[in-house]
């Protein structure tokens, strides 16, 4: 097996956000999640929950969702649609909330005893984001040949899996490396390398966005409860294309686009 490579491996993480009982940006008494869908066209033919095209910065999402993620359950509660996702979301309480998501694996490393126990990482200051997120690392080119390593974590990556154990914060990823060296061993380490950064958004009047370019109206409407969640067996290339986003204003199209 190579000591690096590159991987189509999904892994489903938990992932803790903090509802906040007010936020930056609140409309009607609710408090938005902060992330965009993918146009329909994009939306992954194999997607069972629901992909997010990217974050905003300063909302709850930030630093802790990532463009990419499809969000599979809300607090336990499996979600199909983003009315689920709206529905669960708007439902919960201030406080702590579990977001389960599938993250896309693009490379994967074979990490020897003598670089975890050499090689020091710093991650990403928690206050900035608790996802296992490196900052740096000390894995220069000359120490990397010295110990036999052709490849090591990068700044910037997103860490997925250490082992057989899913990360989902940088605390997760510490100990876990931690007992992988106290133990002497190799470990297999898969990350995500080249994530989109959250995006910047404005407040003009109207409560218009600028995303990608092009306005998107972010006052989304309270979801209702669908009758019945269609059982993940019975989805056919994941949410029907009716049911992609919430609808803006009664009798209108879909906006797909729309931060939430």
């Amino acid at each position: 097996m190579p000591i690096s490579s590159q991987s189509t491996t999904q892994h489903l993480i938990r992932v803790v956000l903090e509802k906040p009982s007010e936020g930056t940006w609140r409309r009607s008494g609710r408090t938005f999640l902060g992330v965009a869908f993918p146009q329909p066209e994009f939306w992954p033919s194999d997607a069972i929950g629901v992909p997010i095209s990217c974050t905003f910065y300063d909302f709850p999402s930030c630093g802790r969702l990532f463009g990419g993620d499809e969000i599979r359950a809300v607090g336990g509660e499996p979600i199909a649609t983003t009315k689920d996702l709206v529905f669960h979301w708007d439902r919960a309480p201030p406080g702590r909330l579990s977001f389960d998501v599938l993250r896309q694996e693009t490379h994967r490393l074979l990490v020897g005893p003598a670089a975890l126990l050499q090689i020091e990482i710093t991650w990403m200051d928690r206050a900035t984001s608790p996802s296992p997120l490196v900052a740096s690392t000390r894995g220069t080119e000359e120490l990397l040949r010295k110990l036999q390593q052709p490849a090591f974590l990068e700044a910037g990556d997103l860490v997925l899996r250490i082992g057989a154990t899913p990360v989902g914060t940088s605390e997760e990823a510490a100990a876990a490396l931690r007992q992988a060296t106290a133990a002497g061993e190799t470990v297999e380490i898969s990350l995500r390398r080249g994530w989109p950064e959250p995006i910047h958004g404005e407040k003009p009047p109207h409560w218009i966005w600028q995303c990608f370019g092009s306005p998107t109206t972010v006052a989304v409407p309270k979801a209702k409860r669908r009758k019945e969640l269609k059982k993940r067996g019975e989805q056919s290339g994941g949410a029907m294309l009716a049911d992609l986003a919430p609808r803006l204003v009664e009798d209108t199209q879909d906006e797909p686009q729309v931060p939430v």
